[in-house]
């Protein structure tokens, strides 16, 4: 048995039905296969595959703001990465790690949206700095 038919015979229905609507696309001919597969064992008809999608409710919701869920496909199956960014400003190399935490299902990252927003921002704040030190309206 494969990691990826280990993975999937290890799913609930709905995590199955979410793993196959938000990430089928993004595999490969015989990785594809083995998907389908899976949901035919289980018959589950790729037509009715959102059938199987779960509907949000309190419980639900309230899963979802303690952090205990993925709000995207509701599944609670995570991985924890440590990325390095590395940043060059002028002459030096900024290196620096993040710690996310992200769902295997649907591969959502909270963390990695607020960081790229906030990456965003600092870039932003930066090129203003650099822009207005150039001009010379900030000394040195």
């Amino acid at each position: 048995m494969s990691k990826l038919e280990n993975f999937l015979s290890n799913l609930e229905d709905f995590e199955l039905a979410s793993f196959y609507h938000f990430r089928f696309n993004s595999f490969l001919k015989y990785s594809k296969k083995i998907i389908l597969n899976e949901l035919k064992r289980r018959n589950i008809e790729e037509l009715e595959v959102n059938k199987y999608l779960p509907v949000t409710n309190e419980k639900i919701e309230e899963d979802i703001i303690a952090e205990k869920i993925c709000p995207k496909c509701y599944s609670n199956k995570f991985y924890s990465s440590n990325e390095t960014e590395s940043i060059l400003i002028k002459f030096e190399t900024y290196d620096y790690s993040e710690k996310y935490k992200t769902c295997l299902i649907c591969l959502y990252s909270q963390e990695k949206i607020n960081h790229d927003k906030k990456r965003k921002t600092l870039w932003n704040n930066l090129s203003a700095i650099l822009f207005l030190k150039n001009k010379k309206i900030i000394k040195s």
